[in-house]
């Protein structure tokens, strides 16, 4: 008898094997990922999904909700992806970069090192407001 092909639950279960450390490799983290907060705190980021929002940080601003978006932080590859989940969009910049992009819910932009996300769009925030974080990413030696 011949065999079923896999199942597409069989090819997701192989692929989130494939994509997840081993026991083992979970001590061996070859990037260290840490965000600067708005008031002066630095926050190491684990591997895995993080929740940035209001209450973290300094943040008090209404408009930032308390799960305003998702951090995504891969310790062994160095990527580290925001997705919006708040209503209002945020800002993100790149490294000496001037102008914002902007990121609206749902939508994901993937940060380097020296990079900015503004849990608000900078023209929406009152001049007092500082509701940015800067993304550094390290190397770790090996």
């Amino acid at each position: 008898e011949a065999s079923a092909p896999p199942s597409d639950i069989d090819a997701l279960l192989q692929s989130s094997k494939a994509e997840s450390p081993s026991e083992e490799s979970a001590h061996t983290a070859k990037f260290r990922v840490e965000l600067l907060c708005p008031d002066g705190s630095a926050l190491l980021c684990s591997h895995g999904n993080q929740t940035i929002g209001r209450g973290m940080g300094g943040i008090t601003q209404k408009k930032v909700s308390r799960e305003h978006a998702n951090l995504h932080v891969d310790s062994f590859s160095g990527r580290v992806v925001i997705t919006v989940l708040g209503k209002n969009s945020m800002g993100v910049r790149g490294s000496g970069e001037e102008r914002w992009g902007v990121v609206s819910k749902g939508e994901e932009a993937v940060l380097k090192s020296g990079s900015e996300f503004s849990l608000l769009v900078p023209d929406m925030q009152l001049q007092d407001d500082n509701v940015a974080f800067m993304v550094l990413i390290e190397r770790l030696e090996s």
